[in-house]
C-alpha cells in the first residue's frame, strides 16, 4: 500500500485486456492493483488501447456476459484516452 506521506508521482498506465476485465469483473485482485498502485489518482492518466478495446468487446460476446456487464462497458472506457 502506498505509505499516505509518500511525494504523489504522475504515473501513466496504459491498461492491457487482462487488467481491463479484472476491472469490468471487479476481482479481488484489481482493487488491490488500484489501491497499491493509485491508480485512479488525480495525478495518474490511464489509457487503453484500441486493440484492447476489440479484445474486450469480442471475449464479452464470447463468454455470453450478462447485460450489466456489458452495460458497465462504455462507463468503464470512457474516461480513458485511446491509443494504437
Amino acid at each position: 500500500m502506498a505509505n499516505k506521506n509518500q511525494t504523489k508521482f504522475k504515473m501513466d498506465f496504459i491498461w492491457d485486456t487482462s487488467i481491463r476485465i479484472h476491472c469490468i469483473r471487479k476481482s479481488a485482485s484489481f482493487n488491490k492493483w488500484e489501491n497499491e498502485f493509485e491508480l485512479r489518482a488525480s495525478t495518474n492518466r490511464s489509457f487503453i488501447s484500441v486493440v484492447s478495446l476489440g479484445e474486450i468487446y469480442s471475449i464479452a460476446l464470447q463468454r455470453d456476459w450478462g447485460k450489466s456487464k456489458i452495460d458497465r462497458l462504455p462507463r468503464i472506457i470512457q474516461n480513458h484516452p485511446k491509443t494504437p
